[in-house]
């Protein structure tokens, strides 16, 4: 097998953030993508001998123009802050392995009610990484998973008529920036995600992102039914924990 050429690795990730930041810019979707570029930048300046690439997304502010069935309503200026920090290894393409290593989202959602009231919305996506000699949590712990609140709705006081418990962790692809923003806005912002659907320099960079990250695990996943390829020690009950394998 070719030896994997790290910085090319590198730029590739560089180039693609560059690109979608260039496009959100020209459709008008973010009015500053300096957080993409800079992303773009922490990739570019990876040494050239690492086998890992890496970057975080700051404060990527994403209009919400799908509020159609908001709660409560009478809720105006609503908007996405996107966090994502993301590391991941250098893989042939034809790779199954888990693409990530470390990977940590978190999108919160604020509006406001009247002159002075805020409220907020917030959902986390991370990858669990078992401590070594830890303890296996009872209720199931998907390997990438969202979850709907958590440390970022703990400090509210004013829960009007809600009732918050713990989570599930609902179970998803793993998602590198590329994929969160377009996760953003198939869920918040459909008509934009409609029409940049038809730009073909965006539909491009999530297919490619999508054969990077969503292969390996939708082919860990089949695995359960077929024998798993012996390159890899990623096991299908460690993303879907619900599986019952025989």
């Amino acid at each position: 097998m070719a030896k994997i050429n790290y910085r090319s690795v590198h730029r590739d990730r560089a180039k693609q953030l560059d690109d979608l930041a260039a496009i959100l810019e020209a459709e008008g979707v973010c009015k500053d993508v300096s957080s993409l570029r800079s992303a773009a930048d922490q990739c570019r300046k990876r040494d050239v001998k690492d086998k890992l690439w890496c970057y975080d997304i700051s404060g990527l502010l994403f209009d919400v123009n799908d509020v159609r069935h908001i709660v409560p309503s009478g809720v105006y200026d609503v908007r996405l802050s996107l966090d994502v920090s993301v590391k991941g290894e250098c893989q042939h393409e034809d790779s199954i392995d888990d693409p990530l290593v470390y990977l940590q989202i978190d999108m919160m959602i604020q509006g406001r009610k009247g002159k002075d009231k805020i409220l907020i919305c917030t959902w986390h996506f991370d990858k669990h990484v078992s401590e070594k000699g830890g303890s296996v949590p009872d209720e199931a712990h998907p390997c990438y998973h969202f979850q709907f609140g958590g440390r970022g709705m703990r400090h509210l006081t004013d829960l009007g008529e809600s009732l918050i418990l713990s989570p599930p962790r609902l179970a998803h692809p793993p998602l590198d920036g590329i994929l969160a923003i377009d996760f953003v806005l198939s869920n918040f912002c459909a008509s934009q995600w409609q029409q940049l659907r038809k730009n073909n320099q965006y539909s491009t960079l999530i297919m490619e992102a999508q054969r990077l990250f969503w292969r390996p695990y939708a082919s860990i996943i089949s695995s359960a039914w077929n024998p798993p390829s012996p390159r890899t020690l990623w096991q299908p009950h460690h993303v879907w924990p619900q599986l019952v394998i025989a």
